[in-house]
């Protein structure tokens, strides 16, 4: 067995060969065996590569959490603000993020005279389904990650403000955003969070509406999560394509309105991901960045009421 442990490309192999031998006449001790090295394996996975301990998970669920797992993006340990560099994919996989100068990860961003922003491309397939988790700090209006086709179809954007009441102006509330298109209306799902510059925990979570379906656009429910609590529940995007196959982070996709804050992590996953792991993996990143999470049925410190949706005001698909 010790032999099996260390040998990681054994083991990696029998982690592949599970769904087979669930179903095989294979003995009940080798599979046994099997198991044990597998659990051992995506654990230390997850604690070496993703520098996360999720809580309360069974190591199946973990392994198929990595499988869906579509990017996994970490701030680089030194950042150069004045040219450009990479933030490689932490867990291995092939997409990795080229920055643009002064961008998320470094100083404070400003919107002149260098956009910026992280350009995450090469994913397998658009990602319409799935789980957006990003540790990061936010000042007043700004864009967190804003997700588009690379077609330039329908795009969804998580932010600060974008447009807000005068009232919000100097901390507008965290809101998932989708401009107009077609002679549809810009609408805006905001939830109670305002853009402190401390440090959070955003989870974005989109699910289909009609199971079965496929199509390129959609309708989807969106559910938002800030530091653990929720905030937005299957809040209605029309004819939607998720996060599609390019994901900018610290600015709109055209380089506007960017983060002021930093980004810390990034996970993306496609398809439907447990919520025990979600919320196992909130706890775990909280820990890790010294984050206070605040549980389902929190409060926002002065009391705001959500407002579910606002669509009355004026946009155009670059807004």
């Amino acid at each position: 067995m010790d032999h099996i442990l260390a040998d990681g490309v054994l083991v990696d192999i029998c982690l592949g060969l599970l769904p087979e031998l669930e179903v095989a006449a294979a003995s009940r001790d080798m599979r046994r065996a099997c198991e044990t090295a597998a659990e051992v394996l995506i654990r230390q996975k997850w604690s070496t590569l993703a520098d996360v301990h999720v809580e309360h998970t069974p190591w199946r669920g973990l392994a198929a959490c990595w499988a869906r797992n579509a990017a996994w993006l970490r701030a680089p340990q030194v950042v150069a603000p004045d040219r450009a560099h990479v933030w490689r994919d932490a867990l291995g996989r092939k997409p990795q993020a080229q920055a643009r100068p002064g961008a998320a990860g470094g100083p404070r961003a400003e919107a002149e005279p260098a956009p910026a922003g992280l350009v995450l491309e090469h994913l397998d397939e658009p990602i319409q389904e799935g789980v957006a988790v990003v540790v990061a700090s936010a000042a007043g209006d700004c864009t967190i990650f804003d997700c588009a086709s690379t077609e330039g179809a329908q795009r969804l954007e998580l932010c600060h403000g974008y447009p807000f009441p005068a009232t919000d102006a100097a901390q507008p509330r965290v809101s998932l955003f989708q401009p107009g298109r077609g002679g549809a209306r810009a609408t805006v799902h905001r939830g109670r969070t305002r853009s402190t510059g401390a440090l959070r925990v955003y989870t974005v979570v989109l699910t289909k509406r009609t199971r079965g379906k496929r199509a390129a656009e959609q309708d989807l429910g969106a559910d938002l999560f800030v530091d653990g609590a929720r905030e937005l529940e299957g809040a209605p995007l029309a004819r939607s394509r998720g996060f599609g196959d390019r994901v900018v982070l610290g600015a709109d996709h055209l380089g506007r309105w960017p983060l002021r804050g930093a980004i810390r992590d990034f996970a993306l996953f496609r398809g439907r991901v447990p919520s025990a792991f979600a919320r196992g993996l909130e706890r775990a990143l909280a820990a890790k960045h010294g984050i206070e999470l605040r549980g389902e049925d929190a409060e926002d410190s002065d009391g705001a009421a959500e407002e579910d949706i606002d669509d009355d005001f004026d946009d155009d698909e670059d807004a």
